[in-house]
């Protein structure tokens, strides 16, 4: 068996096969997940929430209990932008890592 025999034929991730759509709609359902919480239960109890789910990161300085409609919807806007920009990216350089091996 040949060195070139061992390597493993390379895979291009496309735009397509990244779904990058499917990554900014779970994204954003986790952005929905929080506003509700944030509206249904009391500030005290989603600091807990939030404290125990970023391992005791406390995020009482940043974390408000009433935001504006439009600072909400700015929100959802960048975290689709951003979504698919780190998909992007992604994607770029694992392609980019497939070029150099191969």
């Amino acid at each position: 068996m040949t060195q070139d025999a061992a390597v493993a034929p390379s895979v291009r991730i496309t735009w397509e096969q990244l779904n990058a759509t499917r990554t900014c709609q779970t994204r954003l359902g986790g952005y929905l997940g929080c506003t509700l919480t944030m509206a249904i239960v009391p500030h005290s109890q989603a600091l807990v929430l939030y404290n125990s789910m970023l391992h005791e990161f406390d995020v009482a300085p940043i974390l408000r209990p009433s935001v504006l409609i439009d600072e909400a919807v700015l929100g959802l806007i960048a975290t689709f932008i951003g979504c698919g920009l780190a998909g992007g990216m992604i994607a770029g350089f694992y392609n980019w890592g497939l070029h150099k091996t191969v």
